[in-house]
């Protein structure tokens, strides 16, 4: 019975050993081959891939893992397709599929989405179809005919105000502790706009071709970049969008009291006398100061038409 026993132990240990064996291997030329797993962690308790390899490449199905150890994507590998579904952390439920591709360079290795994509909610059902031409979106349709958003328009706006926040994140700092110096504030914004003037060119054109941006074709968080961005053109450029903005706040597209700000911030910078009373400075005591405004007598009835409390000084 102990003889039996034993051969069973060292069987299971010579499986265990060559079953070890088999994984995470290179070949003769140090090349990964066979199945690797490989983990975010010392413990090995949770994964972050699970690849089949033939001399270096991958093949078949691969599994990837968040930093938790959650499924995050599948790819299926089929010669230059990439078979590619994506879920919703910590859920066996797909939140987008469609096929992926690889093209390798001298210079770079670009991976990227083409084709019809099917994006999914949490519950499994698809509500848009996403096309892409070589990772950019060429087209979105929905399956609630009503839905009117613009991904592509979308993607553009986020991605450029990612850029511009990163490029200018110390003169935006600059400007804000600029508030009760005008002039020191638009020295700041030329220099802005002489680093970056193609973010404020691509703005005008998305205004010239979309009007302003809406919640309905851009999303809640999309919509306002343009107007986050503008804030920060040169004088000449700011006041010549200063009446489409207050078109956009009359319809409901923009927000009434940023566009007062933003007309006033441009009046006090001219020299002129501010419409609705925003702006002020302080002294050297800290006694707060008004800059000059246009007729008095109507301030709260302008106040309240762009949604301002009346003006208590």
């Amino acid at each position: 019975m102990m003889f039996k026993c034993l051969v069973g132990a060292l069987c299971f240990l010579f499986a265990l050993h060559f079953s070890a064996q088999d994984i995470n291997r290179f070949n003769k030329k140090r090349e990964r081959t066979g199945k690797w797993i490989t983990y975010t962690d010392a413990s090995h308790t949770k994964k972050l891939s699970e690849v089949k390899y033939r001399n270096g490449n991958v093949v078949g199905t691969a599994k990837y893992y968040n930093t938790e150890g959650q499924l995050e994507r599948v790819e299926k590998k089929r010669r230059r397709k990439i078979k590619t579904a994506i879920y919703y952390p910590g859920t066996e439920v797909i939140r987008n599929k469609g096929n992926a591709r690889i093209v390798v360079t001298d210079e770079k290795i670009h991976y990227f989405f083409y084709g019809k994509w099917i994006y999914y909610s949490e519950d499994g059902k698809p509500f848009k179809y996403v096309y892409y031409e070589k990772g950019q979106i060429v087209k979105t349709e929905y399956a609630d005919k009503n839905v009117k958003l613009n991904d592509s328009l979308i993607g553009l706006l986020i991605n450029l105000d990612d850029q511009f926040k990163k490029n200018h994140a110390q003169m935006i700092d600059s400007i804000a502790y600029s508030w009760s110096s005008p002039k020191l504030a638009e020295k700041f914004r030329r220099r802005i706009y002489e680093k970056d003037s193609s973010s404020f060119a691509i703005i005008e054109k998305v205004f010239e071709k979309y009007g302003y941006t809406s919640k309905e074709i851009c999303g809640e968080n999309a919509s306002i970049i343009p107007f986050f961005i503008m804030n920060y053109a040169p004088l000449e450029m700011r006041e010549k969008y200063a009446e489409f903005f207050k078109a956009a706040a009359g319809t409901g597209k923009l927000d009434k009291p940023a566009v007062a700000y933003y007309i006033d911030k441009i009046k006090v910078a001219k020299g002129e006398k501010q419409v609705y009373a925003t702006q002020f400075f302080m002294d050297k005591d800290r006694k707060t100061h008004y800059y000059p405004c246009e007729d008095m007598k109507t301030l709260n009835e302008r106040r309240a038409s762009m949604g301002l409390e009346p003006f208590n000084p």
